[in-house]
């Protein structure tokens, strides 16, 4: 009998083991697999969970812009895009805080340069009057929010996601495109300021 019970707990001993291995062996691939797409789309340490809060993530592309973007509960907002063809707004409201993966290409199709973008609350494409400026990408002035580390919004005002400039003559810039995005309230203020 003893000899009976000894050979059981050895057998659960060795299945136990195999199941340890099988274990530690997927635990390995899955934290392989959440590094390589922590590394595709970058990681938001929230600093403050009532405060939107963005992330520039690499494309290696001077044309292909995108960001990681926290938005907290019960956010009210709206998204802005513009450019030298026209503008959009797109309302933005979230109950439960999220994160949502925010992007701006731009392409020529057929000879004219357009600019893509897309977010959680749609996406659009627009032409661009000046694309021939980006045949040149060095060339034109890019301001990208977060782009060397994640940054937080600031409350109650609008903030610029991504601005490109072009330098025209007299020494002013000429906008090609921007994005902007902040609350109703932070909007109001702004237009209440005038240009």
């Amino acid at each position: 009998m003893v000899r009976i019970l000894n050979v059981t707990l050895l057998l659960i001993a060795i299945v136990g083991g195999v199941f340890v291995l099988r274990s530690r062996s997927q635990y390995d691939v899955t934290s392989c697999e959440y590094a390589r797409l922590t590394t595709e789309v970058g990681r938001l340490s929230i600093i403050d969970e009532t405060k939107i809060q963005a992330l520039a993530l690499p494309t290696g592309d001077p044309l292909d812009f995108q960001w990681q973007v926290y938005l907290p509960p019960k956010f009210d907002g709206r998204w802005k895009t513009q450019s030298d063809g026209g503008s959009s707004t797109s309302s933005m409201r979230s109950q439960e805080a999220r994160t949502e993966l925010v992007r701006v290409r731009f392409r020529k199709i057929d000879g004219q340069w357009f600019v893509w973008h897309k977010s959680n609350h749609g996406s659009g494409t627009s032409t661009l009057q000046h694309g021939e400026l980006f045949e040149k990408p060095e060339t034109l002035n890019v301001l990208q929010f977060a782009q060397r580390a994640m940054e937080v919004a600031e409350s109650g005002k609008v903030t610029t996601l991504l601005k490109i400039t072009a330098p025209a003559a007299q020494g002013r810039e000429e906008l090609i495109f921007t994005v902007q995005f902040g609350s109703h309230d932070a909007w109001a203020k702004q237009s209440a300021k005038g240009p």
